[in-house]
C-alpha cells in the first residue's frame, strides 16, 4: 500500500492487498484509479484502512506483478483459489493470455 509522502514513500503492495483481502474473508480486490484498494466483504465494498488513492503507476505495477509473476505463495494460492483463471507465471498460460486479451479477466 501508499504510504504519504511524509511518511515515506512506498509503492502499492499488491501481494499485502491480497493478504489482507484473504485475512478479512473478502471475495474481491478492487483497483482503481484515483480510488483506495477496495475489498468485499460478505457483498460490502470497503477501502483498505488506511490506503491511499492507487496511481497509474500503482495499478500498472499491480498488473504486471500478476501477470509476470509472484514469489509470494501467498498470491499465487490466491489466484488459484479465487478461480479466476489467472496464472501467476504467465508462460505456458496461453489460455490466460487469450483470457486476458478478451477483456474476460482482471
Amino acid at each position: 500500500m501508499r504510504v504519504t509522502a511524509d511518511r515515506g514513500a512506498m509503492a502499492f503492495d499488491v501481494d499485502a492487498a491480497l493478504r489482507y483481502t484473504v485475512g478479512n474473508d473478502g471475495s474481491d480486490l478492487h483497483l482503481k484509479v484515483g480510488s483506495p484498494p477496495m475489498v468485499r466483504v460478505h457483498g460490502i465494498l470497503n477501502p483498505i484502512p488506511g490506503a491511499a488513492e492507487l496511481q497509474p503507476e500503482d495499478t500498472q505495477a499491480a498488473l504486471m506483478t500478476i501477470m509476470a509473476g509472484s514469489h509470494d505463495p501467498l498470491l499465487e494460492w490466491a489466484l488459484r483459489e479465487s478461480g479466476s483463471g489467472l496464472a501467476a507465471f504467465m508462460d505456458g498460460s496461453l489460455d490466460g493470455l487469450e483470457r486476458l486479451g478478451r477483456r474476460d479477466c482482471i
